[in-house]
């Protein structure tokens, strides 16, 4: 009696390897994509626990006035302005440590001296065991918008001081009339007397 020859069963793992191999491709280039468009637009940095920068876009550089290996290894009080407090970045590393996100408006310094204004998003990233590894902090450049304020402010104030004087001004051109009239009639007798004096 003679035996079946089986058939070897058909290999579909190279059509489906080279699909998947596709997807991952395209899934790359449109990562890619993105990530070029956010650099684009936005001032990006990453920083370890420590806060040390481990990466810096092109925006963070060309703003902030220093060269990439200048900034890689530093913190970011590289570019720390002085305006604000202690507790003000306390804040934001407890709420980060915490692995929650921070949002504020930070004024940092250039290298030339110049200062700068950034609304900041600083986000941590998390490890398989749900822990904060890094931080990953994206920036906008807001120093037109806080310059515009600080005009308006300056010219509300200029407005309430004008205001003031204006109001000095009135009061004492009532009170100058005020005086005036008792001083017309005191000058109207003293020359009424010195006549009849005479």
């Amino acid at each position: 009696m003679e035996r079946k020859k089986k058939k070897a069963p058909k290999k579909v793992a190279k059509p489906i390897k080279k699909s998947a191999a596709k997807n991952l491709k395209q899934s790359i280039n449109l990562l890619e994509q993105e990530i070029y468009a956010i650099d684009q637009i936005a001032i990006i940095t990453t920083a370890d626990l420590k806060g040390k920068i481990t990466y810096a876009n092109d925006n963070f550089c060309k703003i902030s006035e220093y060269p990439l290996n200048e900034l890689l290894g530093n913190d970011h009080r590289i570019v720390n302005s002085g305006n604000h407090s202690k507790e003000f970045f306390s804040e934001m590393w407890l709420t980060l440590k915490s692995g929650n996100a921070w949002r504020g408006q930070i004024q940092n310094r250039t290298k030339t001296g110049a200062f700068y204004w950034v609304d900041s998003y600083i986000v941590p990233l998390f490890d398989n065991e749900g822990t904060p590894y890094k931080f990953v902090s994206f920036r906008f450049d807001i120093t037109a918008e806080k310059r515009a304020e600080e005009a308006l402010e300056h010219e509300k104030i200029k407005n309430i001081h004008m205001g003031r004087l204006s109001a000095i001004g009135e009061m004492a051109g009532g009170i100058a009339h005020e005086i005036n009239n008792p001083l017309t009639i005191i000058s109207s007798l003293l020359s009424l007397i010195q006549r009849k004096l005479k």
